[in-house]
C-alpha cells in the first residue's frame, strides 16, 4: 500500500491555505528548495525524515500522527485530538 503521508500532508497544506514554499520556508526548509521538496513529498517522490515531518505538522496545526493515518475516519479523529 502507499504511504498516506503525500495525500495527508496536501490534505493538512490546503486546509491552512498555506502554499507549499511557505509551508517548507516555515517548516526550516531554505526558501530555494522548499517550493520543490514539498511538492515531491506531496507527490509522493520522496518521503520527509519523521522531525521534518513533525516540523510540518507544528506548522499546519496537526499531530504527526495525522500523516500515518489510513482512513480518513481516523485521520479526522486524529486531526480533532487536543493533547
Amino acid at each position: 500500500m502507499d504511504s498516506p503521508v503525500p495525500k495527508r500532508l496536501k490534505e493538512a497544506r490546503l486546509a491552512m491555505g498555506i502554499s507549499q514554499k511557505k509551508l517548507g520556508i516555515a517548516a526550516g526548509m531554505d526558501e530555494f528548495s522548499a517550493s520543490a521538496r514539498m511538492n515531491h513529498y506531496e507527490i509522493g517522490r520522496h518521503t520527509p525524515d519523521y522531525s521534518t515531518l513533525k516540523r510540518i505538522a507544528e506548522v499546519l496545526s496537526v499531530p504527526t500522527a495525522f500523516f500515518y493515518a489510513e482512513e480518513d475516519e481516523l485521520a479526522n479523529l486524529i486531526k480533532s485530538f487536543k493533547g
